[in-house]
């Protein structure tokens, strides 16, 4: 497998044991190289040299490891901290919350001269242990926290030097949220100048021992937060960058949201290869690494969707770091060997992929949330509440041209104007809160409806063109036509008896740009529970939205069925249907219902070896039904050869 890494610990008490675990992850095909954890946050006054502490039980592993014919790395857990509380304070600037102005007392500011000299020298004492890589994890980050970077003494300076204004830090938030791009740009400047600053001085310290050890990089975020630019300083005389993106789920109660695992690794990955990072790898954290948290089939379905949007493999946390109990890391090792060859042809054919079916747009801009309460990762309505268990194929996608656009609340805020008339020009599908934005934006004459608020009587109940009838939309809003055609209808019941008739529920309009808009009245965003979501997860619904994609030309197949399915779908380089569906509900189907768009006249499934066999189908009038199993949260991909 390339570029995939397995963490342990250094704990001494186990040497045998966990050498003779490493080999046998090697072996199974896991990882190519696993990697032991490093704390070196600051700590104690004088700094206390953990480097050289932790070293001298590496050196235990290490000259164990060496004599088996089996290479190993450092992944420096902590170098500014994550925020943990720590043992001992050390006397070096504090890294300050923008937001509110408290230092904290965990993590260090990346800017200070005295912590460039501390980490200069740690990882000059690591360089010196010749271990085969190292990798810098994500607490060397700044932005990316509830403080929103860091406002120190250094870094106010630094701001002021950049934008020649005089601001305090109440002032400086509060340009920032009011979204002043001068402003916005000399503060990213510092914060970008201070990360890098700090990776020049772990990099100065690799480079007096062995210019040519390789170190890796671990990103926070949608922005990545400079990551290539942290990673190309890091990696080293004629080394390849290499970053992990930031897409864990640590404790996965359920399969539900499990799209989110595709849409940060898409929407970070493509970030980074768009600024020269060609590797890519997963965050598959099952922390606290055990069953408790995180199953081994939720682990295996993390992995293959990273892999899915273009991952070159994964930083996995398999082995329990709190204490030594190699029990809770079998499960895992077990599935991720299991499939090794089916992790390989994935990740071979993903490039040469083309995707179809309805899709999650990523934007062109970096945002990097000032004006929200809290650090943001885009959360996408229509993906997590509807999509990822309709059976109806789905990626995400910067490119401009083909697929079903889905579109809903605030994030038209994420896109330029032109990347908006863009995706007014094709299939564009929206809820009334971003139907009433894009009014707002003076796109309303492509959008074919305005949005008012609803004071009238109560939409109980909604029944489209074609007599299915749904419960009504959550927090819907009135839909005024002004050119657009009505497909469905909110009523409201009188009299026990009489339906009378209230506004238009979901609306089609073909703008004078070519494109077919789609405008529910109601909201995407909903909580899972009783009621709300119900006006959309049921199969009138989902027999409306095949309807709808069917009329515009982005329906290649879905799976039938009120089955809960994560599908994706594309076209290979030779024609061929190519298509990965999740079960995220919790009932094994014994078969797969698929209606196609083309006649199918072979179905193929990708085995756990890599290969390629042929299934057992019935060829129905409307696609096929394939005799494969769907397990819970176990990906299979089907070929389709037409």
């Amino acid at each position: 497998m390339r570029n995939s890494y397995s963490i342990m610990c250094l704990d001494v008490e186990h040497v045998d044991e966990i050498c003779n675990d490493i080999k046998s992850q090697y072996e199974m095909g896991i990882a190519d190289c696993v990697l032991f954890m490093f704390k070196l946050v600051p700590e104690g006054n004088p700094l206390i040299n953990k480097a050289k502490i932790q070293g001298e039980k590496y050196k235990v592993f290490k000259t164990k490891l060496d004599k088996m014919g089996l290479k190993s790395g450092i992944l420096v857990q902590c170098s500014i901290g994550h925020g943990w509380t720590l043992d001992e304070p050390n006397n070096l600037v504090k890294y300050k919350n923008l937001t509110n102005g408290k230092e904290d007392a965990n993590v260090v500011c990346p800017y200070s001269k005295q912590f460039h000299d501390y980490i200069r020298n740690q990882f000059s004492v690591i360089a010196q242990l010749e271990p085969y890589t190292v990798m810098v994890d994500d607490d060397y980050r700044l932005m990316f926290r509830p403080g929103k970077g860091c406002a120190c003494k250094l870094h106010m300076k630094a701001f002021k030097q950049a934008s020649g204004l005089s601001l305090g830090r109440r002032q400086l938030y509060k340009a920032l949220q009011g979204g002043d791009k001068s402003v916005i740009n000399a503060y990213v400047q510092t914060q970008r100048e201070s990360l890098i600053e700090g990776a020049k001085a772990m990099r100065e310290g690799l480079d007096a021992v062995n210019p040519l050890l390789f170190a890796s990089f671990c990103c926070v975020g949608a922005s990545t937060e400079f990551a290539w630019d942290i990673a190309k300083t890091l990696a080293g005389k004629d080394n390849e960058p290499v970053v992990r993106i930031n897409n864990g789920r640590y404790v996965t109660p359920f399969a539900k949201n499990i799209s989110e695992v595709s849409f940060r690794c898409a929407d970070a990955g493509n970030r980074l290869r768009k600024n020269g990072i060609k590797y890519v790898l997963a965050e598959t954290d099952t922390c606290p690494q055990n069953r408790y948290s995180t199953s081994a089939t939720a682990l295996h379905a993390h992995y293959v969707l990273s892999l899915l949007e273009g991952a070159n493999g994964a930083k996995h946390w398999i082995t329990r770091l709190a204490s030594y109990e190699p029990d809770s890391g079998k499960a895992y090792r077990n599935i991720l060997s299991k499939h090794r060859g089916f992790y390989e042809e994935i990740m071979s054919i993903v490039p040469s992929l083309s995707w179809h079916g309805c899709k999650i747009p990523l934007s062109k801009e970096i945002r990097y949330e000032f004006d929200r309460p809290t650090y943001y990762w885009r959360k996408n309505q229509w993906l997590i509440n509807v999509l990822e268990v309709m059976g109806l194929p789905v990626y995400i996608s910067d490119s401009q041209d083909g697929g079903a656009c889905f579109l809903e609340g605030d994030l038209d805020e994420y896109f330029l104007d032109e990347e908006i008339l863009q995706m007014l020009k094709g299939t564009l599908v929206v809820d009334g809160v971003c139907a009433k934005r894009l009014e707002e934006r003076g796109f309303s004459k492509y959008v074919g409806v305005k949005v008012r608020k609803w004071t009238g009587a109560t939409f109980s109940r909604e029944i489209d063109k074609w007599g299915r009838e749904f419960n009504a939309q959550p927090s819907y809003q009135e839909l005024v036509l002004s050119g657009a055609t009505e497909i469905s209808t909110a009523y409201n019941l009188r009299n026990g008896t009489e339906l009378q008739r209230l506004f238009p529920a979901v609306a089609e309009y073909k703008n004078e740009l070519g494109g077919r808009v789609i405008v529910f009245c109601g909201k995407a965003e909903f909580n899972y529970g009783i009621g709300a979501p119900f006006s959309f997860l049921n199969e009138s619904r989902k027999a409306q939205f095949v309807q709808i994609l069917k009329q515009s030309g982005n329906l290649p197949m879905y799976c039938e069925g009120d089955g809960q399915v994560y599908v994706k779908y594309a076209i290979t380089e030779k024609g061929d249907g190519w298509c990965m569906l999740l079960n995220t509900g919790f009932d094994v189907m014994d078969e797969i219902k698929i209606w196609s768009e083309k006649p199918i006249r072979n179905v193929k499934a990708l085995r756990n070896n890599g290969e390629y066999c042929d299934c057992n189908f019935e060829k129905t009038e409307s696609g096929a039904i394939v005799k494969e199993q769907l397990s819970v949260l176990m990906p299979q991909i089907l070929i389709f050869e037409y």
